[in-house]
């Protein structure tokens, strides 16, 4: 994967913060992010066909988190590594970028590795397409 980081000014922001280690090797990109409405989010969880209890009640935790201690509580108990390719692009789906922002912001900040910050890349490049794809709807 490209060490490319697709972020905001805010998220631009956090990750100078960061050590000149965990920053060494990544290209930073600027980017203005679309957001989708509340009710087009709230019909995206409806349609959702997650097939376990903790699934739906991770992603309806994030999507009304609004602090990073909300990302944080929400994220320390759940385990992305149990889901697969299609559990995690209909979780990506329905929390939408609103969220992804929300929850890039929390890696940014709690970020000690170039393993978050290959996780903050990997969010912030799903993040875009959500947004093109909101940018053309």
């Amino acid at each position: 994967m490209e060490p490319l980081l697709l972020l905001t000014g805010d998220e631009q922001k956090m990750f100078s913060a960061l050590s000149a280690k965990i920053r060494d090797g990544w290209t930073v990109q600027n980017v203005t992010v679309t957001q989708e409405e509340d009710e087009d989010l709230a019909v995206r969880l409806r349609m959702a066909d997650f097939d376990t209890i903790p699934l739906r009640s991770f992603a309806q935790q994030l999507q009304t988190a609004k602090t990073s201690q909300d990302y944080m509580k929400a994220a320390a108990v759940f385990d992305f590594r149990t889901l697969d390719p299609e559990q995690m692009a209909e979780l990506f789906f329905v929390l939408g970028v609103k969220t992804l922002t929300g929850f890039i912001g929390y890696l940014l900040l709690s970020a000690q590795t170039d393993e978050d910050i290959q996780g903050v890349s990997s969010l912030s490049q799903i993040r875009q397409m959500l947004s093109d794809t909101n940018t053309h709807s």
